[in-house]
């Protein structure tokens, strides 16, 4: 009897927790008023969220889902999970789980940790449409992931994750043609998301036609937003610029992207713009950028810059290391810097179209000039133009000014498919065996090593940050651009 009774309280002690629901707006039982079993589904996503409990799992079959009677939203979630047991809602079956706001509510899907904790939630294998705000809003949680997702013709934000929490994660999702991609953190004053990483996604095709210029594919910004990851993501023909880490945001981790085709003619056209002006927040720095590979942007492929303004000098904040990058066909200068330190080492940059424009140009003024160390890079042009039009004949010292030799840029094609485990692969940018940056460039890990010595002695401690975050994130290894892939 006692062994009986035993096994009972323990089989009772693992039934908490671990219950898997099922909705299907297309099953003809289908009610809310179910048990949400597999053979008497829910009909509507919203009554699994209303009583999930950590460790639960929501498979929801594929159909159209719209907002119930009376709500704003497809889903609103405002129950959440734990770390080692998150709530999980899953499209599951063949076919899309389309949730369709009808262009009449706010968010398709909305995690809403605003009034209390909602954290470890993982949303995964939607399709998120016809949203005024947008398709997703991650707000205020810890630890939720979202993947595998589709955030297509919103008009507004195609994914937002904002309002504070942190350890967030968005992967493998496709963020399309919506008035803005994919979002991490704002411009205002309030509490900023952190250590949020975005990686593996496709986000293109995004614009707002009342105002192109504002429609990023990627953008990470705000005040407090810190070491959060930008990764492996595919960026393209959206009407602003591709990924845009703005002021405020510090020490974040932008690499092995692939940005192109930033060319709408109302828009700003850069490939990767940091910290430029868009905001009245501080300066944020310590940006390291690796690995990316940029082509065909209208204005520049690194639109880079520090505390321009003038009641700002003196705030310098710590300098962007930029190595191993690869830059093919930019209509204005490649990379762009401007009233900062920048820290500059095995990077390609091919010399611009249009003769007035430069591999590299430093902008400033006088009482407060830009600062860089760079070398062992392969530069369209020599040496790099400082603010006042000089060339830095005393920076690049192993420095090859050249043609890159890639191997075939009539034909350049990115793989897109994000089921594929080549997704963000670029076919004929790859350099020829005979390029002048093979053998060019040293270990990343020494040269970051090295940078540190050349920090000027007031700048010190802000070169360190930077060298510290960026060895922190690197190991020891030798190529220059892009090419191979690390």
């Amino acid at each position: 009897m006692l062994t009986l009774l035993a096994a009972v309280l323990r089989i009772s002690m693992a039934l908490p927790g671990q219950a898997t629901y099922y909705v299907d707006v297309n099953h003809p039982n289908a009610s809310d008023e179910n048990p949400g079993t597999e053979d008497q589904p829910f009909r509507t996503i919203q009554r699994a969220a209303d009583i999930v409990s950590p460790g639960d799992t929501t498979n929801i079959k594929p159909g159209v889902y719209t907002r119930p009677q009376g709500r704003n939203r497809v889903v609103e979630i405002q129950r959440g999970g734990t770390e080692t047991a998150p709530i999980t809602f899953a499209g599951i079956g063949e076919g899309e789980v389309l949730l369709d706001n009808g262009f009449a509510g706010d968010w398709a899907l909305y995690v809403n940790a605003r009034f209390q904790p909602v954290d470890h939630v993982v949303i995964r294998g939607f399709t998120m449409t016809g949203g005024l705000s947008g398709g997703v809003y991650v707000r205020n949680s810890n630890g939720t992931v979202v993947e595998r997702c589709r955030a297509v013709d919103n008009r507004g934000i195609g994914i937002f994750i904002g309002a504070g929490g942190a350890h967030q994660t968005v992967q493998r999702c496709e963020v399309a043609r919506n008035y803005n991609g994919l979002k991490v953190g704002d411009n205002s004053e309030g509490s900023q998301p952190r250590r949020v990483t975005v990686q593996h996604n496709h986000c293109h095709d995004n614009a707002n036609p009342d105002q192109p210029g504002n429609s990023d594919g990627i953008q990470c910004l705000g005040d407090g937003n810190v070491y959060s990851i930008v990764r492996g993501n595919v960026v393209h023909d959206n009407s602003d610029d591709g990924i845009d880490v703005g002021q405020g945001a510090e020490f974040t981790l932008i690499e092995r992207n692939v940005v192109y085709n930033h060319v709408d003619p109302d828009g700003d056209g850069s490939g990767i713009k940091i910290g430029t002006h868009e905001s009245y927040l501080p300066p944020g720095g310590g940006q390291l950028v690796r690995y990316n590979v940029l082509f065909n942007n209208k204005l520049r492929h690194f639109d880079l810059a520090g505390n321009y303004r003038v009641d700002e000098r003196g705030k310098r904040p710590a300098p962007m290391i930029l190595h191993n990058n690869t830059c093919y066909q930019s209509g204005g200068d490649v990379i762009y810097a401007e009233s900062m330190d920048v820290i500059l080492f095995n990077n390609i940059a091919h010399a611009p179209d249009n003769a007035p424009y430069w591999s590299c140009r430093l902008r400033g003024a006088a009482e407060e000039p830009p600062l860089a160390w760079s070398d062992f890079n392969l530069w369209g042009n020599r040496w790099i133009k400082d603010w006042d039009e000089s060339l830095r004949t005393d920076l690049d010292a192993h420095t090859v000014e050249g043609d890159p030799q890639f191997n075939d840029t009539g034909n350049i094609a990115v793989n897109t498919d994000l089921a594929s485990p080549d997704f963000g692969r670029v076919v004929s940018l790859d350099l020829r065996e005979t390029s002048p940056a093979y053998g060019l460039g040293l270990d990343p890990f020494e040269l970051i090593e090295k940078s540190l010595k050349k920090a000027p002695s007031d700048r010190r401690n802000e070169w360190k940050d930077a060298v510290r975050f960026a060895l922190e994130n690197t190991t020891r290894r030798v190529n220059s651009g892009a090419f191979p892939y690390p």
